[in-house]
């Protein structure tokens, strides 16, 4: 199998996670094309990284379907709890994750760093990170504290999200974004202490900075 993957994506990176964690016989390549051109929608219809390119050349495009396929076939060290109400906890961290963090916090900061003076007067763009922080916390209490369980596939998509917290907010003046979200960042502490995660963690902080040429 092949995984084609962009390292400062989050969502190449989450499988990347899982990739290291369940120590796969996966290769990790770039496309063969630019993003967005021609050559690589006629490759990739779906016009997305990260796609997983079967040993028939069958194609899955999107990273929770790419993880959940893993998970499927090779469930050695499984990523998934047992039981359905584990497995629902942990699709909720995942769909916070995609549904709210990502589009209601992160890709407001990300088009603001990318526009000339978008860092200024962000006082909207962070107090919406806030509210998604906020939700995060509240849906934390809400779930097996982190000592009563091991590390799942939720996880593993909502940590690259949570790093981009941490690589934006301090452009907009919060340097410490997750100081007060105990649970959040006893979360954070928790699942990125762990190899795999602290492995695409640096991957893809590595080369998001060289992204904003850093």
């Amino acid at each position: 199998m092949k995984l084609y993957n962009l390292d400062h994506s989050p969502y190449a990176t989450r499988v990347r996670m899982q990739i290291y964690k369940k120590n796969l016989a996966v290769d990790i390549e770039a496309p063969p094309a630019p993003l967005r051109s021609a050559a690589f929608l006629q490759r990739f219809p779906m016009g997305k990284i990260p796609v997983l390119e079967l040993d028939d050349g069958t194609q899955l495009p999107d990273s929770w379907v790419i993880m959940e396929y893993l998970e499927d076939v090779i469930p050695a060290i499984s990523l998934r709890p047992e039981g359905a109400r584990g497995r629902a906890q942990m699709q909720l961290l995942a769909r916070y994750a995609d549904t709210y963090l990502s589009p209601g916090a992160l890709f407001p900061l990300f088009t603001r760093i990318q526009t000339p003076g978008g860092t200024d007067d962000a006082a909207e763009a962070l107090a919406a990170l806030e509210n998604e922080l906020a939700r995060l916390e509240r849906l934390l209490q809400m779930l097996p504290d982190i000592s009563q369980r091991e590390l799942h596939l939720g996880d593993l998509a909502l940590a690259p999200s949570m790093d981009y917290v941490l690589l934006l907010a301090p452009l907009f003046g919060r340097p410490e974004p997750l100081a007060d979200y105990p649970l959040v960042a006893a979360w954070w502490q928790w699942v990125s202490a762990d190899a795999a995660v602290a492995k695409g963690s640096a991957q893809m902080r590595a080369a998001v900075q060289k992204f904003f040429g850093g």
